[in-house]
């Protein structure tokens, strides 16, 4: 399996206090695969992606990829968070290069030739010589998966990246980043809140409850790579992993719906 999470449990002290904020956590996932993970506001989503990406160690349990224990984030993985984090002072272009900069074996030409590439991908190559400031915050966020795919990752983790935009701009970033993902098959961690989305997106999509943070389900999303929101089944999915939601279950189990 090419990731592995087992028994992971994450515990933090508050105020003076232990607080449990993963407990039991197991969870494999296939190269390729684009997995969501689920839940309300502090059902221990972002903390098991940290955990997965390395940026914050499990408390006890291991996270494995391709073999190897995780202990610290790796170059060859990215993370695309809400805020976008671009560098106010570089051009888009400059921006997407950045992803770049540390490979000696990349030429300027070269670097130049990926970032634009990458800029074509998500449709801003017109934007190349812009600040982005200049930049909605869709287009931000588009800038900032053209840095991240430059990269050429092996996985790449994405937390709520598109949480803070309007609907109609978060569901053609949706469409983006599922094309990427078949085109390029790359292994996706995403998570979110929203239940619609990852329907749409997900592969499986990983159902977590808080107090303390467990899996309580994974289902397996079987539409295809293409997708309407306005199909039945589309809607018999939704419903189903909203009935699970408010089931009572202390267990876990793997459906396909």
């Amino acid at each position: 399996m090419y990731i592995s999470v087992k028994d992971v449990n994450k515990k933090f002290t508050q105020k003076g206090k232990l607080f449990t904020a993963l407990e039991n956590v197991n969870l494999e996932i296939e190269r390729g695969e684009f997995i969501c993970l689920l839940g309300p506001s502090g059902c221990g989503k972002s903390t098991l992606l940290n955990a997965i990406a390395g940026f914050d160690p499990p408390t006890s349990g291991t996270v494995t990829i391709d073999g190897r224990e995780v202990r610290k984030p790796s170059s060859r993985n990215v993370t695309i968070f809400q805020n976008y984090g671009l560098l106010p002072w570089r051009s888009v272009m400059r921006n997407v290069e950045l992803a770049l900069e540390a490979r000696r074996d990349i030429s300027k030409s070269r670097r130049a030739e990926i970032a634009r590439k990458n800029l074509e991908l998500v449709g801003l190559e017109k934007f190349a010589d812009a600040g982005p400031h200049q930049l909605s915050g869709g287009m931000q966020q588009r800038v900032a998966i053209a840095r991240a795919l430059a990269a050429d990752p092996e996985i790449i983790f994405m937390d709520e990246p598109f949480g803070a935009l309007d609907a109609i701009t978060r569901m053609k970033l949706q469409d983006d980043i599922r094309s990427i993902q078949t085109e390029n098959r790359k292994t996706i961690i995403f998570v979110t809140h929203d239940i619609e989305e990852a329907v749409y997106l997900a592969d499986r999509v990983v159902v977590m409850t808080p107090n303390p943070g467990k899996v309580k389900s994974v289902i397996r999303i079987e539409l295809g790579p293409s997708r309407d929101r306005a199909s039945e089944d589309f809607f018999r999915l939704r419903e189903k992993i909203f009935q699970i939601f408010c089931q009572k279950q202390d267990y876990q189990i793997e459906y396909a719906i």
